[in-house]
């Protein structure tokens, strides 16, 4: 629904961070979880909002990560020239980052190795590169904020964030919930909204934003609306009227499956657990931050982006999939889906029609049970045959895309 990026590896970090944010997200509203975030201090390993700042030096990686996941605005592009969609400035991007020059990073000495803090430094200042003077924070509205002396400057930040009035907080969750519930966003890339005039549907999208506010930016009512909804139960199938459509949602459009679900899709068809996979037996993966199992590194990458288009499906998951020392195994196990069924004496119809029914709940057509037929008579043993069988229906576009 909602990726917050965070620029770190270390997983008792990442996990700390994710664990909070699903407790969060299940019982509030995304505006004070984006209110939590800004304010984030203290010490990084817990569970809390201070892992967002995990990994960052700089005032801009602050504002970078928060522009991205919450404005959907890439106002770092205005460090060096001024964007012209958006007309943003360098001086904009200097002013923005400033909210986030109290900030300090530090390693400090623990029992098992160091423990990285996030310090608040009222006095401290971030100096513009030309006149060396203290630059004034100011909101990509335009608007210059009154802020107290002494004050922490991200709790002006987080109010202006979160407002109903915010053109860029609201509407951007609007678009990225749309995203991930449909496989593509009415405004495309998500990240850049605040530069795009013309989305898909604008009318659709200023309605999703107006609810998002009025459910007090409840995302599991926003969720539900879209989920009832006719555009999101239309069929993938192309037929005159919308066979040439890419943008205007006429027809569900294909999607990868997220690598950390597809590990789950795997070890549910193939009836193995997760052991052996650097997650415990009984996890999911999509809780999971760090594993061994390399399609978290090659299908998509790790969460560590809020940049969906860092995240598509690439040739080095397809290769992955076809040929590697994690899949293989795996499709030889003894003990997996054909192993049990083979062990049950089943006959080559019936093992076949369960392979096709727990993968695409629908048996094979005609022209595949002659396929198989044929290949398993010149297959070197039964199980051998079966395996590749396996292995044709993993690689199908039909199982590793969402239906």
């Amino acid at each position: 629904m909602l990726e917050l990026p965070y620029a770190f590896h270390k997983p008792i970090i990442s996990a700390a961070y994710l664990q909070w944010i699903r407790g969060y997200v299940r019982n509030t509203g995304l505006d004070e979880l984006a209110r939590d975030v800004v304010l984030g201090k203290g010490v990084v390993t817990n569970a809390g909002p201070a892992s967002f700042y995990s990994g960052g030096s700089t005032p801009d990686e602050w504002a970078d990560r928060l522009c991205a996941a919450f404005l959907g605005m890439r106002l770092q592009c205005a460090q060096c020239h001024q964007a012209t969609r958006a007309n943003w400035t360098p001086n904009d991007w200097l002013a923005f980052t400033a909210f986030f020059s109290q900030l300090t990073p530090r390693q400090v000495p623990a029992e098992r190795g160091q423990v990285e803090l996030v310090l608040l430094d009222l006095k401290r200042e971030k100096l513009h590169r030309e006149t060396l003077k203290p630059i004034v924070p100011r909101f990509p509205d335009g608007t210059t904020p009154k802020i107290r002396e002494g004050q922490d400057r991200r709790e002006v930040l987080a109010v202006w964030l979160t407002s109903p009035k915010n053109p860029y907080f609201a509407r951007n969750l609007a678009n990225r919930i749309w995203l991930h519930l449909l496989g593509k966003g009415l405004a495309d890339p998500p990240e850049a909204l605040a530069e795009t005039t013309v989305t898909a549907n604008n009318e659709l999208l200023d309605f999703l934003t107006n609810e998002l506010v009025a459910q007090r930016f409840d995302a599991k009512a926003i969720i539900r609306l879209i989920m009832n909804s006719r555009v999101y139960q239309l069929s993938q199938e192309k037929i005159a009227f919308n066979s040439d459509d890419e943008k205007y949602f006429t027809r569900g459009y294909p999607k990868p499956i997220d690598s950390e679900v597809l590990i789950e899709v795997l070890n549910q068809f193939l009836e193995l657990s997760h052991e052996g996979t650097g997650m415990p037996r009984r996890a999911r993966a999509i809780r999971t931050v760090a594993s061994d199992v390399p399609l978290f590194a090659i299908s998509r990458p790790v969460r560590i982006t809020a940049c969906e288009a860092e995240r598509d499906r690439n040739l080095a998951s397809h290769i992955h999939i076809i040929n590697s020392d994690w899949m293989q195994p795996r499709l030889q196990a003894p003990a997996n889906r054909l192993g049990r069924l083979l062990a049950e004496e089943r006959s080559d119809r019936e093992i076949l029609d369960e392979l096709f029914l727990a993968a695409f709940s629908r048996l094979p057509t005609d022209d595949v049970r002659k396929q198989a037929a044929a290949h398993f008579a010149r297959a070197k043993s039964r199980r051998a045959g079966f395996e590749d069988v396996l292995w044709a229906i993993i690689n199908t576009k039909e199982f590793v895309w969402r239906p």
